[in-house]
């Protein structure tokens, strides 16, 4: 079969001819719509409908569910004000804004229909307004370069040095 491809069932192992359908995906996506869960058609990957936060960044749920299948151990934006914050938390939201808003990348803030979008939105879940023009995207990576340079002035969190010795024989 030529033109045959494999099924975006989660095991991948049917095949189909550009005509037909694999119907035990088709029955699997049937089955998971109706118990609340979605699907992303291009990966196939089955997730909790509630993963994303509608006002941006993850639900619990979200953090759980990415842990679990990347065994990453993501953790909630730092929502404090700047003056309560201790040098990680300084650090890790400046270093949020710098990698998320230093370089844009033509990234859209509003959608077609003007709300505004993942994007933009993520700002919110680390305490942050939402930008609504690429000024203030610069601004909020201004603020994370501010961040970034006040959590090494305490000193608090250092790079751990390898010595010469350990560099010459690496």
């Amino acid at each position: 079969m030529r033109n045959s491809v494999s099924c975006e069932c989660r095991t991948g192992a049917h095949r189909f001819g550009p005509a037909n359908a694999c119907l035990l995906f088709a029955f699997t996506v049937l089955i998971l719509n109706m118990k609340g869960r979605t699907i992303n058609k291009r990966r196939a990957i089955v997730r909790p409908a509630n993963v994303k936060n509608p006002r941006g960044g993850l639900t619990p749920a979200g953090r759980q569910y990415y842990a679990k299948t990347t065994g990453a151990h993501l953790r909630p934006g730092v929502k404090k004000p700047e003056k309560q914050m201790t040098a990680e938390e300084l650090k890790r939201k400046g270093s949020f804004l710098r990698r998320h808003y230093a370089t844009p990348r033509g990234k859209r803030l509003v959608d077609a229909k003007g709300q505004p979008t993942r994007y933009a939105l993520q700002a919110q879940a680390w305490g942050e307004p939402i930008p609504r023009s690429m000024k203030q995207v610069r601004e909020l990576s201004r603020k994370g370069k501010r961040l970034l340079t006040k959590s090494k002035a305490t000193g608090a969190i250092k790079k751990p040095r390898r010595s010469r010795q350990r560099a010459k024989q690496a």
